[in-house]
């Protein structure tokens, strides 16, 4: 029978539990190499994230430290004037305002595409062999 994952309480963590949590940041939220680093396989992980509540909140606070590490060098980038890093901030921050990557398509000379509409009769396909 399998265990049932149990209420988060918001605990320290202690052993490997805890080891996976310190590398989190230092690698990156891979898990193979925080696996790696803590000396467990990744089978074990998956298992921890499976059946403990309480470790899994804590893992999902790690993936947003990550996140908000990542924001804030692409702030740094978008003081520092990067072309790149303000493209893709108002690509993704800026939809409202039209900042959007859309793609047309067109025919010959910019007019339309022409299409064909076939009728689709099942019963007039070949048998299969």
């Amino acid at each position: 029978m399998e265990a049932k994952p149990t209420e988060p309480t918001n605990p320290t963590f202690d052993g490997k539990k805890g080891l996976v949590l310190e590398v989190w940041i230092k690698k990156g939220g891979v898990i193979s190499e925080i696996c790696k680093a803590v000396g467990i396989n990744r089978s074990t992980y998956y298992d921890w994230v499976k059946n403990d509540l309480d470790f899994l909140e804590a893992v999902k606070e790690k993936n947003e430290e990550l996140i908000d590490f990542a924001e804030a060098k692409l702030m740094q980038k978008l003081d520092e004037g990067n072309l790149t890093a303000i493209i893709f901030f108002l690509k993704t921050k800026g939809k409202s305002r039209g900042f959007i990557e859309s793609h047309e398509f067109s025919g010959p000379g910019g007019g339309g595409i022409p299409v064909k509409m076939y009728d689709f009769d099942p019963g007039k396909l070949p048998k299969p062999q």
